[in-house]
């Protein structure tokens, strides 16, 4: 009755009592009731801005589950929508934009990434203004990406601007100062300072552990055993990532690709605690579950097959010196020439085939033709810092490779 003699707010109702149902974990019930809003504004009310939105929010669904195309297709729709019937300097192509950023990011697409999240900070500048929140929150998104680019001083710059926006106006004990905490931490990470990384991340944690719920914790936690590990301190990294892992399992499917990155960290962090048949049982396990997940192609699944193939090799190397039976070193360096190959075009696909090329490389150091593989440690080393002018994690990782062969 309420559809009928109400119908506006009715499919506000619908909508809202979704999005609730949706932070709820309920996503059935929340398809049904914005299904249910969609079909109220599209026959009834002719409200194409509220046709749109329920369309964003049932892509955001697919999002939640994992469908990482499904929910892309939709934001797209959406938006074509909003273009062709109300306008594209509507508010709702900036949040449309961003979506669409933030899961082309997660899907490794980064120069189609850049593109959306630079049109959704043009708009929300065009329409709101510099200050207004939604300019901020692009302004930080298009920040990560520079961050995967090795553009460093441009994301650091953009990072402190926020954070010095929200503590004004939220105080520094609010979610979204952590979040850029959270951010300015992997910058400092990325540059080696690795103490300055870890007061940041402590920072940030100290704020979402009183919300341990916020899907944001575990990777904030994730964050900080990246740091440990880098930093040569495994044994304080591993019970974090076991924490990580208890988090994420009350949270998301036992094969959601989340756990397979999680995997991969806990089994790189035992194979420097000598607990070399628990990594590898983990890094097997984070090449399944990453390429179920995400997609074989996908960046975070050849990171997991690039850790699994220098498990193997490393492990092959320690045996033939002691005099154990040796591993499976042939497949692992077949697997890190075909990682090797990846396309350079492509931001993370590209540091998985510097690193391959590296551990490849290194490894014929100590074969006859060592001048040539020194050679080509040389020519990577180059290559390297002319694509990343600032340094970054990858260059350090390159650079402990190249000293195997010193």
């Amino acid at each position: 009755r309420l559809q009928r003699q109400l119908p506006a707010q009715a499919a506000d109702f619908y909508s809202e009592l979704g999005r609730c149902q949706r932070t709820l974990g309920k996503h059935r019930t929340a398809q049904l009731l914005f299904q249910r809003s969609l079909e109220v504004r599209r026959n009834t009310l002719d409200n194409t801005a509220g046709v749109v939105e329920n369309l964003a929010d049932l892509a955001g669904l697919q999002s939640d589950t994992g469908n990482t195309q499904a929910a892309l297709q939709g934001y797209r729709n959406a938006l074509a929508q909003l273009q062709a019937s109300v306008s594209m300097r509507h508010p709702l192509a900036i949040e449309l934009q961003r979506n669409l950023c933030a899961l082309e990011r997660s899907a490794g697409q980064i120069a189609i990434a850049e593109r959306d999240c630079y049109e959704a900070l043009t708009l929300a500048l065009d329409v709101h203004g510099s200050d207004h929140r939604a300019s901020v929150d692009a302004r930080r998104q298009l920040a990560a990406i520079h961050v995967d680019q090795g553009r460093l001083r441009e994301a650091e710059t953009a990072y402190l601007d926020s954070r010095a926006w929200q503590v004004t106006r939220l105080g520094a004990q609010h979610q979204d100062v952590a979040r850029d905490d959270n951010s300015l931490a992997i910058i400092a990470w990325e540059r080696g300072d690795l103490e300055l990384a870890l007061k940041r991340l402590d920072r940030s944690i100290a704020v979402y552990r009183r919300q341990k719920n916020s899907p944001v914790y575990p990777g904030v936690l994730f964050n900080k055993a990246m740091v440990l590990h880098d930093a040569g301190r495994d044994a304080a990294a591993l019970p974090l990532l076991l924490q990580v892992e208890r988090l994420r399992l009350a949270q998301v499917k036992p094969d959601n690709p989340l756990l397979g990155d999680t995997a991969r960290m806990i089994g790189e962090v035992q194979a420097m605690l000598n607990q070399p048949i628990a990594a590898r049982e983990r890094l097997v396990a984070a090449v399944r579950l990453t390429r179920s997940g995400y997609a074989p192609s996908h960046p975070h699944t050849r990171r997991a097959e690039l850790s699994l193939a220098l498990f193997d090799l490393r492990r092959e190397q320690s045996d033939r010196q002691t005099d154990q039976q040796a591993g499976p070193q042939g497949l692992a360096l077949t697997q890190l020439e075909k990682l090797s190959m990846l396309p350079e075009t492509d931001h993370e696909l590209r540091k998985v085939a510097w690193l391959a090329a590296a551990a490849l490389a290194s490894h014929r150091c100590q074969q006859p033709g060592a001048i040539d593989a020194a050679d080509a440690l040389a020519a990577l080393d180059e290559k390297i810092r002319q694509a990343l002018p600032e340094g970054g994690s990858i260059l350090r990782a390159f650079e402990r490779e190249r000293s195997r062969c010193l």
